[in-house]
């Protein structure tokens, strides 16, 4: 059956070492995301055409992809040549990478017809090209299940392979899996259509995060399709490997022990019929007899293993890899009395007798000695096992064919090998076919999975991608710690705002973004001695001191100029010129954000990530009038785009007709009925990217304050929340949105956000 062949794949398997707890990164990666090497439906390629929906540009250089043009890779030597609608447009050495601007269901990437989420990298591996697929496990999950097991079964035998899947491949995690049978068998976003794949879907949605340990470690969730009836030990299927505990052999009265059989005949070929001195003659008109007239057996025939017996040899023997042969002879097959505790074989042998064609026609002879006299005629040759590991029987006879090591007889008669035996695959872990049976018996694939690996316990990774280190003692403390997991390379630019009054701070993210400099906070008159030990452990060059005299002192400055080689304080007569002071040091564009000048207002920070990643500045205003400064910097910057922040209430009616007319009919406004509501609108309105969640408090958001930079700098949203209660509208949005799970970042200790909010939060997450 189709999810027996899919399931073989892990027959080759190594055991690779356990896998230790993700630690926090600064990296603007997502550590939870798999890296796939397309091969399956990509094999061997130099041209690969491709078409999107949504909006795709290529990575790190925010060159945007057009979505009604057809584009094709092509591999020209060792570059790789992209075309669009059969014209060429960029070159790349060896390597370059497309990705969505935004990633979510609604940006998707078609490779040769087949669609895929997240990006795609191409690379060169042996003169062909390979894309490597990037997204989220939680998303890669939902296109592994369909292709592993088959969707109509039991729930329960879904969520246990979607707990088996996620865990063998969080274990590698930090490689490039593929998508054969290789590692798991993946087919893309084919679960698009979710009526179609409604229970697979189901089943990782409602095991969200979870996987198996043993002893803290990630297990070796290995499985296959059916084990005969007897689970195999892993050391059994792999000899070099240390016997793991939860991988023991054993009965296993689930499994629906499924037989199998191979038949072939020993002789292929009637030699005594042939002039082998002349093999020309009928080289092309004579065919192996179990290929002319095969045997027939279980869902397959001789031909197809003699066609696999020939394949073997050809890629096993470095002579013949372009030749072409004709099976002569199968002889000496035999498998040994010795097995593992899995009661499998643990050797074989097999003697196969060939002739040779060469590529070019000609034909492999020999001189030989025939009633005295010489002949040239066509050699016989022979490849051969004896007594060696089963395996390689196995692999001779093709894998799909010869389908265990648990062999239970073999048997020749009248010129007719008959192979038996039990299961499909290795044995080792997991059967479907036997956690099928469990469910349709009524049992929890909690249950299915304790049987299969003994004495695991479940754990889920949502926990190593819960970053708590974002704070401290006080908002300055907060603000070292977030400069020191952000910036853990080193920074040589600092943006310092003041601490008791967030308002001169709030739109300096964007400056901080143009220099990728961390923001801290400072009392007006005193340094604070979190900022002081951090400062002392860089080389800084610049500093940018926000806000005036009265925000922060010329003694605070004088201070400061110990440890940079050049301080430079922005200011205006108030908070509003300071913004356009800011502003004037951005090489800004025609565009600018408008939001409330108000101290309590966090509509700037919410804002913070998509002004900072796009060089947008942030500009002050009261709530009935724009300011004089606000204006002249429109005008003077030829300014054509106001993006407004925050309701009616925030920044009136008035100032927006004032904007327009200024720059045009090109005013927008974005805004929720408050500042929660405010901060999802804005996440949903721009290309934000929410495999990183950032959360912070709402009513006192100074902790956040610095925390902008970072969302900034890793292109992540900012989400605001109350502190005892996380707002209808955020958890609307998770459940809505984040059908994987993202790393989560919170601003501040549980004084700023709860123990009760943040389960809240991880709780809509795991949904």
């Amino acid at each position: 059956m189709k999810k027996w062949i899919v399931s073989l794949l892990v027959a080759c398997l190594v055991f690779l070492p356990s896998l230790t707890q993700v630690e926090a990164s600064s990296e603007a990666s997502i550590p939870n995301e798999v890296s796939v090497k397309l091969k399956y439906h990509l094999k061997e390629r130099k041209a690969i055409p491709f078409n999107f929906k949504g909006n795709y540009q290529l990575a790190g250089s925010g060159f945007e992809l057009k979505q009604d043009r057809n584009y094709e890779v092509k591999l020209n030597g060792g570059v790789i040549e992209l075309y669009e609608n059969s014209k060429k447009i960029k070159s790349f050495n060896q390597t370059f990478e497309i990705k969505p601007v935004k990633y979510g269901k609604s940006n998707y990437i078609r490779l040769n017809g087949r669609p895929y989420l997240g990006s795609i990298h191409f690379t060169i591996e042996n003169n062909y090209l390979v894309p490597v697929n990037k997204l989220p496990m939680e998303d890669y999950l939902k296109g592994v299940l369909p292709s592993e097991i088959y969707p109509s079964w039991h729930i329960e035998a879904l969520k246990a392979q979607a707990v088996a899947a996620r865990t063998y491949a969080l274990k590698r995690v930090h490689q490039i899996i593929t998508d054969d049978v290789g590692s798991q068998r993946y087919d893309g976003y084919i679960w698009w259509d979710e009526s179609k794949y409604a229970k697979t879907n189901e089943a990782v949605n409602a095991t969200k995060g979870q996987v198996l340990t043993y002893r803290g470690s990630l297990i070796d969730a290995v499985f296959s399709s059916n084990n005969g009836g007897y689970s195999e030990a892993n050391k059994g299927a792999w000899p070099g490997g240390s016997q793991l505990d939860y991988l023991n052999a054993k009965a296993d009265p689930y499994d629906p022990a499924f037989d199998w059989n191979l038949m072939l005949r020993s002789q292929q070929m009637e030699v005594e019929s042939l002039d082998l001195e002349v093999p020309q003659e009928w080289w092309g008109t004579t065919q192996e007899i179990g290929v002319q007239n095969p045997l027939k057996f279980a869902s397959t025939d001789e031909a197809k293993v003699i066609n696999n017996v020939k394949n073997h040899i050809k890629k096993n023997t470095l002579a013949l890899k372009e030749a072409n042969i004709k099976i002569v002879g199968i002889n000496d097959v035999a498998v040994s009395n010795s097995t593992t505790p899995g009661q499998r074989r643990t050797h074989g042998s097999y003697t196969i007798e060939y002739f040779v064609q060469n590529k070019d026609g000609s034909f492999v002879m020999e001189t030989t000695n025939v009633d005295n006299e010489e002949k040239t005629r066509l050699k016989l040759h022979t490849f051969e096992q004896v007594n060696s590991p089963i395996a390689a029987m196995r692999g001779i006879f093709g894998i799909n064919d010869f389908k265990s090591h648990f062999v239970t007889s073999i048997s020749l008669k009248d010129g007719i090998y008959n192979i038996k035996g039990k299961g499909w695959g290795h044995g080792v872990g997991m059967s479907q076919y036997g956690a099928k049976a469990m469910a349709d018996q009524g049992k929890a694939y909690t249950d299915i999975l304790g049987f299969y690996y003994e004495g695991t316990t479940f754990s889920n990774y949502i926990s190593d991608h819960i970053n708590n280190s974002l704070r401290g003692s006080d908002r300055y403390e907060t603000s070292a710690a977030i400069a020191k997991y952000g910036w853990n390379q080193g920074f040589q630019t600092v943006v310092i705002g003041r601490g008791d009054n967030p308002v001169d701070a709030l739109t300096g993210s964007v400056l901080a973004k143009k220099y990728d400099a961390p923001l801290l906070l400072v009392k007006t008159n005193e340094l604070p001695s979190s900022v002081k030990e951090l400062l002392l452990t860089q080389t800084i060059h610049q500093i940018f001191v926000l806000g005036g005299h009265a925000a922060i002192s010329d003694k605070t400055v004088s201070e400061l100029s110990k440890y940079a080689t050049q301080v430079t304080r922005i200011k205006g007569s108030d908070r509003y010129d300071t913004s356009v002071e800011v502003a004037a040091n951005i090489d800004a564009g025609e565009e600018v954000i408008l939001t409330s000048g108000s101290s309590t207002s966090p509509d700037a920070l919410s804002v913070a990530s998509h002004a900072a990643l796009n060089q947008i500045p942030i500009l002050f205003t009261k709530v009935d009038e724009l300011p004089e400064s606000v204006q002249k910097y429109l005008k003077d910057n030829n300014v054509k785009k106001v993006t407004i922040i925050g309701g009616k209430n925030a920044v009136s009616a008035e100032v927006e007709a004032k904007l327009s007319n200024l720059v045009g009919e090109v005013v927008k406004r974005v805004s929720g009925p408050d500042r929660y509501a405010t901060s999802v609108a804005i996440v949903n309105e721009y290309n934000l990217d929410p495999r990183n969640l950032f959360f912070a408090r709402g009513e006192q958001f100074i902790d956040a304050l610095p925390g902008s930079v970072l969302a900034a700098k890793m292109d992540a949203p900012l989400l605001l929340t109350k502190k005892d209660t996380l707002p209808d509208v955020v958890s609307d949005y998770i459940n809505e949105n984040i059908h994987y799970v993202p790393s989560i970042h919170y601003f501040g200790g549980t004084g700023a956000i709860s123990e009760s909010t943040r389960s809240k939060i991880e709780l809509d997450i795991l949904k």
